[in-house]
């Protein structure tokens, strides 16, 4: 949960405290290789349009998963997506190819982004990106382990965890040297 000082510190800075992860976003989703499968778990009036554009200027796909239908609602009133409703994130097995890109916003009151994680982990992803994540959660603990290290986006959000594959040779797990 964000603090007040966290909220005041935004506010001063101009920048939306629901959109600080949109230059992790454009930097690691708006490259890569043509015709990527991309994968958001947990739906956003920010992070929805900009997953669009980057799947559609790179030819792949956006499969989009939320658990919360009402707010499924919400965003697919202002950007055109199909959302899929899921009661168990294992159904992301069905839709999900090995070596995707995957999103998963991780807010303090959506705690169960690890599950999607656990998911994800099978399926040998190709890039991780992680929004409102802290180094001692299970979830951000849990891709460290497996994967072999993640590293921390600074500005403007402190709170996005990104891992992929370079991420092995020159970040090293978290509490091994990092902020």
């Amino acid at each position: 949960m964000r603090t007040r000082r966290q909220i005041a510190q935004w506010t001063t800075t101009g920048l939306d405290p629901y959109a600080t992860h949109i230059m992790a976003l454009c930097e690691h989703f708006g490259r890569g290789p043509r015709e990527p499968q991309i994968v958001e778990c947990g739906c956003g009036y920010y992070s929805t349009p900009i997953l669009a554009a980057c799947a559609r200027m790179r030819g792949g796909e956006l499969l989009v998963f939320e658990t919360n239908k009402d707010w499924a609602d919400r965003v697919t009133a202002v950007v055109d997506v199909r959302i899929r409703i899921v009661s168990d994130w294992g159904e992301l097995r069905e839709h999900v190819r090995p070596g995707a890109e995957w999103f998963i916003d991780n807010g303090p009151k959506t705690r169960d982004r690890a599950f999607p994680a656990r998911v994800m982990l099978d399926l040998s992803p190709q890039l991780v990106v992680l929004h409102d994540a802290v180094p001692e959660w299970d979830v951000v603990t849990m891709i460290s382990e497996k994967m072999g290290g993640v590293r921390w986006h600074r500005k403007p959000d402190p709170f996005t965890a990104v891992w992929e594959p370079e991420c092995r040779e020159h970040f090293p797990l978290i509490g091994e040297g990092q902020e």
